[in-house]
């Protein structure tokens, strides 16, 4: 028996075949495009849904500890400077509750992060905690003695510089894994 070839086709079949395979080919070609936008779907949605907010909750973190920092140097040089003394304490307070809150959201944000990012943040909340016992010391020691606790605060930069550090590892990573 001999093998059937296309050329002992009727006409018909012949002019249709080339026109089948192009429909058929157009299909393989719509079907991986459909695929590959549903991929391409399902990754923007999480880059959206959970990588911005996160970046943009690290960003506000970043941004509470520059300003908790600045409101440590403005207390005591409010003090040495006797300027608003008054309002030191409450300040002080303020400024002990404000580092609380942000070790509070930073680890908020390491329940949400992925796995690769949790390390990061949360050496980044126990650095926290050594910064507010070290602020809490500074602000008690400024009604006792100024002077001393300008001198205490020579090491909250190296530990301030050292959270930013850890703070843009976290971010990295988590724009790593995006």
């Amino acid at each position: 028996m001999r093998m059937p070839r296309l050329d002992d086709a009727p006409l018909a079949v012949k002019i249709g075949f080339a026109p089948l395979l192009a429909i058929i080919a157009l299909a393989l070609v719509a079907s991986g495009s459909w695929w590959m936008n549903q991929n391409q779907r399902s990754v923007l949605t999480h880059v959206v849904e959970s990588d911005v907010p996160q970046a943009l909750r690290l960003a506000s973190i970043s941004q509470r500890i520059t300003a908790a920092h600045g409101e440590l140097y403005l207390l005591t040089t409010g003090k040495l400077a006797d300027i608003e003394t008054a309002r030191i304490p409450d300040r002080a307070a303020a400024l002990s509750a404000e580092i609380k809150a942000i070790r509070k959201e930073v680890d908020d944000v390491a329940k949400e992060a992925e796995p690769a990012n949790q390390k990061q943040l949360k050496a980044l909340a126990g650095e926290l905690a050594g910064y507010q016992d070290a602020v809490d010391l500074v602000t008690g020691m400024l009604d006792a003695d100024a002077t001393t606790a300008a001198q205490f605060t020579v090491p909250f930069e190296e530990s301030y510089i050292q959270m930013n550090a850890t703070l843009a590892k976290a971010v990295k990573s988590a724009s790593d894994n995006t």
